[in-house]
């Protein structure tokens, strides 16, 4: 006698399965829970943190942060998890967007929180680190960090703004780098030789300074990258990155 096909999963039965299943405080167990693989559905996590149900954006953010509390990633691969079912997704980059952090103390004593856009929380650490991914055309970094179970947060523009407003050289690697520091660990951002020496490296960098200068003093972005051009001009064409260095150590003052 042959095996009873499993139902299509839904979007509501999810929903219901979860809700039955999360009966005590805190996230799901999903790392314990070995269900069936019911097919994919048709719901997708864009880059933005967005999610879509057939097409349709989810707007009700109790649900989704229903959702995202029984996401599961098995190998490059993402899944809702419930105790009766498991069943496939796409996610256009991160499931997660880092929509703000906090910053306590400073320098290696530095602790930064961030927090998601459906309100987890993750203290970057050796546990939880900060990664940057570079596109290979256009050199334009893009900032994760770890939330938990191998599922990261894209690091959003305004805060990576911040992050670097906090950063520090250091050397990494034996190399020198531009990066931040939490609970104790050293996260490289930008590495001095390639951001000298990569045109596309150093054209992304150049911009993302520039903004982040503009947006933490409210100056226009085209007089920033003005002055800037001038400094590592009069500063026998150094490195933005040095050029951040001492911006940041002189209280937002372009010298």
């Amino acid at each position: 006698m042959s095996a009873k096909p499993l139902e299509p999963a839904s979007a509501d039965s999810i929903a219901t399965k979860v809700m039955a299943a999360s009966k005590t405080r805190g996230l799901p167990p999903v790392e314990k829970w070995n269900p069936p693989f019911c097919g994919d559905l048709d719901m997708r996590i864009a880059r933005d943190g967005t999610w879509f149900y057939l097409g349709t954006p989810i707007g009700r953010f109790e649900l989704v942060k229903l959702f995202s509390s029984v996401l599961r990633k098995d190998g490059d691969k993402y899944f809702l998890v419930t105790p009766v079912e498991k069943v496939g997704i796409t996610v256009d980059d991160a499931p997660f967007v880092a929509v703000d952090f906090t910053a306590l103390e400073q320098g290696k004593e530095q602790i930064l929180t961030f927090e998601t856009q459906v309100g987890d929380f993750s203290i970057a650490s050796a546990e939880n680190p900060i990664r940057i991914v570079r596109d290979t055309e256009t050199g334009e970094p893009s900032p994760y960090v770890h939330i938990r179970a191998g599922l990261e947060a894209l690091i959003d523009r305004k805060s990576f703004y911040r992050l670097i407003d906090l950063g520090t050289h250091e050397t990494h690697h034996q190399e020198q780098w531009f990066g931040v520091y939490s609970s104790g660990t050293f996260f490289p951002i930008i590495n001095y030789l390639k951001e000298e020496n990569d045109p596309l490296i150093k054209k992304a960098f150049d911009g993302l300074i520039a903004g982040s200068i503009a947006a933490i003093t409210s100056q226009p972005l085209d007089v920033v990258k003005t002055e800037l051009q001038k400094q590592s001009e009069n500063k026998n064409k150094e490195s933005t990155i040095r050029v951040l260095s001492r911006y940041i150590k002189t209280d937002y003052t372009l010298l």
